[in-house]
């Protein structure tokens, strides 16, 4: 009798259970304007009515932060009300937060400010012809956003700032015509960003606008801008061409700040002004025609600029700003304008390939200008005012006639005699890696007459790689500031108080290429800095035993030759100890060759200052 009871009971329990599912979801509705409605069930979020979307009720239930999928908003809405779908990194677990997508009526005539932002599961959108305005800020950091389609006959005037800032995962954008204006940063950190085009109608453009688009290539500039905005491609590392206009009167600072890339950039021949650090670290410029419009350059305007081979200075100018040219190392020749009154303090300085250097008769100040050019062999002073040479009078021994110098007086002309120094090399570091170096170490060298170091350096371990050489002083004895590098035989300035001294090391990084799929292959680089502490621009007084990674950037590329031809660049990284490359798209069954690097903090993208590592060989399984 009692087994009969059990099972009527547990008969009445599931019969109950099916008639009344407490685990099946609950709909959630209300009001979110005047007119409008909505519901949610189940990740499907559904908003209908007339008029304006005003509040975003449903984003005070966590299983909506949490579990939306997809947004489906129906004809008659006319607005997206801020923050509408605004969630944060700890709100939504899942990268699939709004992953079916979101659906907007043709009815719909403004996005506000935030609507979509952190969306990371939000792949596409489609922005209706009727949408006049897009807030700020509308769809940052929705970083799996891949596509953006504007409808035919869009009526949007207005791009505001930030509106795609940190939509990594978007490739390609065409912006409608009719836009007048773009924001501050609207497409900041879009770094898989290649091909966008600024229409037309664009008269305004915001500061930052395309900042760290790694791989953004060419652009073609509308002729209604008249400037460069401040930082508009800053670390854009592939892009190769920029198209400008004659109507372009200023290019603001930092512009092109480290677009290593950069092989050509139309100067606009009425251009009236070049701002600070405007085009420094842009290693790929070979020729600069300056225009004779311009009557100002702001300090260190070229700096870094290693591949430039020519440049043409305004025939109206009055100042060269301190660093303009500094660390141009292929430039051998530079004229002076017979209009400058005035040179900046290390205007040329690393100008190494630099031999011949001219003072105009109307300088009436100058300042040490070429401190580290150790190809720099005589110096002629036209003008009226006495020439110092303390900038390079610790390593360059300068004569008048027979009679050491250490300035150059009006009139008159200097020549230089290189200064020797002994070379004592680090040998703990090539036992504990066991480095083996093909080819004889040089014991001493002539300042501007740099010995060949050997650059076939193989350690005994194939995960640790020969970066190059690096040297440095011995900073209790000598009191000196920061050093720089040597890397591939090229010594520059010392720091003051060197008295001959230099001890020379090998850079040593440990890389590991791991591969975990057809399609992807990982190089993972454990950097060994606490081997090589002196990097550039650090003074080892203000660093502790652990410097930390942040002086260097890191660099990998990879070719289906052992020659390296046509090679494929990953972006440059930092502000990690293990960087993490990933080659994606790789074909089944073939060969690829890959090889990595890494780069002093003040080189971003110099390729004459580092050696690429050795040669990893991995083939991609059927």
């Amino acid at each position: 009798m009692k087994k009969i009871l059990v099972v009527l009971v547990l008969f009445c329990c599931v019969f109950l259970l099916d008639c009344h599912p407490i685990y099946a979801e609950e709909t959630i509705k209300g009001n979110c304007g005047e007119s409008v409605f909505w519901e949610y069930n189940n990740g499907l979020l559904r908003i209908y009515g007339n008029g304006e979307m005003k509040t975003n009720p449903w984003m005070n239930y966590k299983d909506c932060r949490e579990n939306l999928r997809k947004v489906i908003i129906d004809e008659g809405v006319t607005t997206v009300c801020e923050k509408a779908f605004n969630t944060t990194k700890g709100d939504s677990l899942e990268y699939d937060y709004m992953a079916e997508g979101v659906f907007l009526p043709d009815t719909l005539e403004r996005i506000g400010e935030m609507a979509f932002a952190f969306s990371w599961g939000l792949k596409e959108i489609d922005i209706p012809a009727g949408v006049k305005s897009i807030g700020e800020g509308a769809f940052a950091h929705s970083s799996n956003l891949q596509t953006v389609t504007f409808s035919s006959g869009c009526k949007l005037e207005k791009v505001e700032a930030y509106t795609f800032s940190g939509c990594s995962g978007l490739e390609n954008i065409v912006l409608p015509e009719g836009i007048s204006y773009i924001g501050d940063g609207a497409f900041t950190e879009c770094r898989s960003l290649k091909k966008i085009n600024l229409p037309d109608s664009v008269s305004k453009i915001g500061k930052r606008l395309f900042y760290e688009c790694y791989l953004l290539e060419r652009i073609k500039i509308p002729d209604g801008i008249t400037s460069i905005s401040t930082g508009m491609f800053i670390k854009c590392y592939h892009l190769t061409k920029v198209e400008m206009s004659n109507n372009i009167k200023k290019i603001g600072s930092y512009a092109f700040s480290f677009c290593s890339s950069l092989e050509k950039v139309n100067i606009p021949s009425e251009l009236e002004e070049v701002g600070k650090q405007a085009f420094i670290y842009c290693a790929a410029l070979e020729e600069l025609n300056l225009p004779d419009t311009i009557t100002r350059i702001g300090v260190d305007a070229f700096e870094g600029c290693s591949g430039l081979k020519r440049i043409r200075f305004p025939q109206k100018l009055k100042e060269i700003p301190s660093k303009m040219l500094y660390d141009c190392t292929g430039l051998k020749k530079i004229n002076i304008p017979v209009t400058v009154t005035k040179i900046g303090k290390n205007a040329f300085g690393g100008c190494a390939s630099l031999k011949r250097l001219v003072i105009p008769p109307n300088v009436k100040k100058i300042d040490p200008c070429h401190q580290d050019c150790p190809g720099l062999k005589e110096i002629l002073n036209k003008s009226k005012v006495t020439y110092s040479l303390s900038a390079s009078e610790l390593v360059m021994n300068w004569y008048q006639g027979k009679k050491r110098v250490t300035e150059v007086k009006p009139g008159k002309a200097v020549v230089s005699k290189g200064k020797r120094f002994q070379i004592t090399y680090d040998s703990g570091l090539l036992k504990k890696y066991k480095i083996n170096v093909n080819g004889k170490l040089p014991t001493s060298y002539v300042y501007g007459k740099e010995p060949k170091m050997p650059q076939k350096v193989k350690a005994a371990d194939s995960n640790i790689l020969f970066m190059g050489w690096r040297y440095r002083v011995n900073r209790k004895k000598y009191k000196s500031g920061p050093t720089r590098t040597w890397y591939n035989a090229r010594v520059t300035q010392f720091s003051k108080g060197l008295k001959g001294d230099v001890k020379v090391f090998p850079m040593v990084d440990k890389v590991m290429v791991r591969k975990n799929s057809t399609k992807k292959v990982v190089m993972v680089s454990k950097v060994l800095l606490k081997d090589y502490l002196t990097a550039d621009s650090i003074d080892l007084g203000y660093i502790s035993k652990d410097p930390g990674p942040r002086y260097l950037m890191f660099q990998a590329r990879y070719a289906d030759n052992k020659h390296m031809k046509n090679a494929k660049y990953l972006p440059l990284l930092s502000h990690e100890w293990t960087r993490r490359f990933a080659l994606k798209n790789l074909k089944k069954g073939k060969v690829y060759y890959i090889q990595y690097r890494s780069i002093p903090f003040r080189y971003f993208g110099v390729p004459s200052e580092t050696c690429w590592g050795q040669t990893f060989k991995v083939k991609i399984k059927e």
